[in-house]
């Protein structure tokens, strides 16, 4: 069980001991929403759900589940007080090969600043979770410890914080409201929310996207061969937010 005096890893390496119980719990739901996909209208083919848990070991989650006609993919946070009283949390790499994300308690406060303020903590971070539970985010500058200061992009905004390899940990220390951002900010953020964006997609349909893509601007190139170096630009663009390499 997660205790005040925990660090963010120790946290979410107590939280991971959880994984049976929790798959047991997300199991019914899946199956719930496999048959709603069967009988959904033309187009939709992605639902989510959010949920509230508290584990057999008296851990306090909110759990995400996604579905889609061919897979199942689910995003876990984790929240607990600090030795200070303040709420924070971890968004846990449920198998532990990732990453996990700590959001401190000064992220919280900052977003909370700006969104739903009339309702209680544990329901805004609830709310906050259910949309932003999966965030992108770019190395922005390495530091001589080892580590490397980062830039994230959500939904609701942006975070800044702090990539720790050795611990496979990133931490947000602070949240940006969009309109606080410089322009090599803006311009990070719309390439991270394109990146999140892809990341919807199977890697089969990123890859059928991205040959149309490739097949439309080589049609273009060779009617307006003057838009070639232009056309490039873009290719490499959809290249980075599909994660694709070229022909494949």
């Amino acid at each position: 069980m997660i205790v005040r005096s925990m660090s963010p890893k120790e946290v979410a390496d107590d939280a991971r001991k959880d994984l049976s119980a929790l798959v047991n719990k997300l199991k019914p739901i899946g199956k719930r929403m496999e048959r709603e996909l069967r009988v959904s209208p033309k187009g939709i083919d992605r639902l989510e759900q959010a949920i509230k848990w508290r584990s057999p070991r008296g851990n306090e989650w909110i759990l995400v589940l996604i579905r889609t006609k061919r897979s199942t993919d689910m995003a876990g946070l984790v929240r607990y007080h600090g030795r200070d009283a303040r709420l924070r949390a971890v968004r846990v790499d449920l198998l532990g090969n990732g990453t996990d994300i700590y959001l401190s308690a000064h992220f919280f406060e900052r977003y909370f600043q700006r969104f739903n303020m009339d309702i209680d903590p544990i329901q805004r971070l609830f709310d906050f979770f259910s949309v932003n539970h999966t965030p992108t985010m770019q190395g922005v500058k390495e530091l001589a410890d080892g580590t490397t200061k980062i830039f994230g992009s959500m939904f609701h905004g942006n975070a800044t914080g702090i990539w720790d390899p050795a611990k496979r940990l990133t931490s947000f220390t602070t949240f940006l409201d969009q309109g606080l951002l410089g322009a090599e900010q803006q311009a990070l953020d719309e390439a991270l929310s394109m990146k999140r964006y892809f990341e919807h997609f199977s890697a089969g349909q990123r890859q059928r996207m991205l040959l149309d893509a490739e097949a439309e601007l080589q049609r273009q190139g060779e009617q307006r061969p003057e838009m070639d170096q232009k056309n490039q630009q873009v290719l490499e663009l959809l290249r980075q937010w599909t994660g694709l390499s070229p022909g494949r």
